[in-house]
């Protein structure tokens, strides 16, 4: 078994969880969880931040390292400090701060963009 697998099936069940429950609160086809645990494909970037806030750590013990996921930790770390600050982005919300929420969206679709290019780049980036 690959370390990442053996990692994600290490710590699922050490939380008590189901393979089905995991995924459901990843909010991935169990197949995908599945697929992950037996080493048969790496989960991205992206997809590693789910893992850690389900399973703990952080996203990048979910990943192999390789010259594309160096490169796009960035926007990936980007990506995880916004997650940290939703709970104040609810408080704006409702305290009606249509700037706030403009700027976090902002935020979030370069992130989303930066690593999308990174990890998929159009062929004549290439």
């Amino acid at each position: 078994m690959h370390e990442i697998a053996e990692l994600i099936v290490n710590r699922r069940v050490s939380l008590g969880l189901s393979q089905s429950k995991a995924a459901r609160l990843m909010e991935v086809p169990q197949s995908t969880l599945s697929r992950w645990e037996r080493g048969k494909v790496h989960p991205s970037p992206l997809s590693a931040i789910r893992l850690a806030q389900v399973l703990g750590g952080v996203w990048r013990d979910y990943v192999r390292t390789t010259p594309k996921t160096i490169t796009v930790q960035v926007p990936i770390e980007l990506l995880v400090k916004l997650q940290q600050i939703e709970p104040a982005r609810q408080v704006a919300l409702e305290h009606n701060t249509p700037q706030l929420e403009d700027i976090y969206q902002t935020f979030t679709r370069i992130a989303l963009d930066i690593a999308e290019a990174i990890l998929y780049p159009k062929e004549e980036d290439q």
